[in-house]
């Protein structure tokens, strides 16, 4: 990958100088990319789908769909949609390719059984084991499931599989069937979604399938692509990729291919470790949301146009991985367990506004707002808002850290910003009372005792790691609810907690 970074940087870097960047067509671009080696444009088509920009395969053969891509990451980062990197952008890139790709383990595998070669998320995957045609590998609770297959040509055609595939999974969004291989993508009856790809090796149908919760969609898009990208209907011949690209007036294959030895066989069976339950301050419950075992989510919020963000402790505790809302997988800064905040930075820079934080403590009785993703299995897949006063200025036992609220809140809002009537930060929501431990003790259940971290505690914890955050101004007007929501939702998203 430096090799090829290197070639790309060294042209780039001769093609622009130090001036701005040209205003060139797609056909220019076109013909400057397809200038480069094989595995440099590889590379480059490699990193665009890790970044969540390019759901295609990785095969080097630049077409309009690449350009926009690249504009699409040039966007992320603020800059001029070109289309052409500078080496700057271009470190950029690689640095936030690396990071998704490492964060989830991916790697490309020898699979015995099939005789394939396959790329699997191996941070993410708990047991392997063989089966009748194939192995499988699944997720600690079956969240993920990959399966490779080999089913003998006398048994049946690509073609009456391709057949039998459409109707065991409608329905299918995407099909494509090329004579000697085919791509299925949809959803299956129970709501998850599913990719299988298969070839016709001659003497065998080859390939795999994986299905996964559509929650996961955030952390597993890139890895789907990358693994339709990767695979080898033979473990010793060319992957996707590589049989899909031009090697007119390229280095040899030989000279240009990893060795096959580098290729690590797949991981010994295991049994995945029981789940940690997500945990809570003292006296408060409904943390994250367990949407099912293995499996949390909570709330988080754009803080800095590098794109941190913040969100309860809790909320990512014990995390294999960790995806925030439509931006994808995020890397965990740090997490302050005392205060319950934790900082998050998604792969790359988002397009959203940070929100601006209160220049002083709210007061009590002042109105206030709660955002977040409350009971996703339940309610509806979406931002939900709800409104309160501030109840009291200190949590349970006159605890300082904490203010408390009327506004309603319930298992998923964890980590949301809890915003004034002007849209300013004045905490972050972190539970409510155990109603059940209270009516166990007092006869009596309580009603709308909730409860958020103080702002000012979050303005510390960005401080100390070197966050530039805003602040808003004292005299900002009262501002209509409708217009706070919709100038907070693209800052305010989804975390998603994968366990194992």
């Amino acid at each position: 990958m430096i090799r090829q970074a290197r070639a790309i940087v060294l042209v780039v870097g001769l093609l622009l100088g130090f001036g701005p960047s040209p205003a060139a067509a797609d056909a220019d671009l076109i013909r400057f990319y397809a200038s480069l080696d094989l595995p440099a444009r590889i590379g480059l088509q490699r990193s665009l789908i890790w970044v969540n920009v390019f759901p295609a395969i990785a095969d080097g053969n630049i077409s309009p769909r690449t350009i926009n891509a690249i504009r699409q990451y040039q966007a992320r980062l603020g800059r001029p949609e070109t289309g052409l990197l500078r080496p700057d952008e271009l470190d950029r890139l690689l640095a936030d390719a690396a990071r998704v790709r490492d964060g989830v383990g991916y790697r490309t595998v020898r699979d015995d059984a099939t005789g394939t070669v396959v790329g699997v998320p191996s941070g993410l995957i708990a047991t392997t084991e063989r089966v009748r045609r194939g192995t499988r590998l699944r997720s600690p609770t079956g969240d993920i499931d990959i399966v490779t297959m080999e089913i003998p040509r006398a048994e049946r055609s690509l073609g009456e599989h391709y057949d039998m595939t459409l109707r065991n999974r409608p329905p299918a969004h995407y099909k494509v069937f090329r004579g000697n291989w085919f791509v299925i993508a949809g959803e299956e009856r129970g709501g998850r979604n599913y990719y299988v790809r298969m070839h016709d090796t001659g003497g065998a149908l080859r390939g795999f399938a994986i299905s996964y919760d559509p929650a996961l969609t955030p952390v597993l898009g890139p890895v789907v692509s990358a693994m339709s990208s990767d695979f080898r209907p033979q473990a010793d011949g060319m992957s996707v990729a590589e049989s899909q690209a031009d090697y007119s007036g390229l280095r040899s294959r030989q000279a240009s291919l990893p060795p096959s030895q580098n290729l690590q066989p797949l991981p010994p069976v295991s049994q995945a470790p029981p789940p940690v339950p997500a945990g809570a301050p003292s006296g408060v419950g409904g943390p994250s949301e367990p949407i099912r075992q293995g499996l949390s989510t909570g709330t988080g919020f754009l803080v800095s146009t590098s794109g941190h963000f913040l969100t309860n402790a809790h909320v990512v505790r014990d995390c294999s991985a960790i995806s925030v809302g439509v931006f994808g997988p995020a890397r965990l800064i740090d997490a302050d367990t005392t205060n319950d905040i934790a900082l998050l930075q998604v792969g790359a820079v988002v397009p959203g506004s940070p929100l601006s934080f209160a220049p002083k403590s709210p007061s009590i009785g002042e109105e206030i707002i709660a955002l977040g993703f409350p009971l996703q299995n339940i309610l509806a897949n979406g931002l939900n808002m709800t409104r309160g006063d501030v109840s009291a200025l200190a949590g349970i036992g006159g605890d300082s850290r904490f203010i408390q609220i009327s506004a309603a809140v319930q298992p998923g809002n964890s980590g949301g910003p809890l915003l004034d009537r002007s849209g300013r930060i004045v905490g972050i929501v972190t539970g409510k009372l155990n109603a059940t431990r209270v009516a166990q003790s007092t006869g009596d259940i309580p009603q709308s005792v909730n409860f958020a971290i103080r702002s000012e505690l979050a303005e510390l914890f960005l401080r100390r790691h070197g966050i530039t955050f805003r602040v808003a101004a004292v005299d900002m007007q009262r501002r209509e609810t409708t217009d706070i929501v919709a100038a907070a939702k693209d800052a305010v998203q989804q975390v998603a907690c994968i366990k194992q």
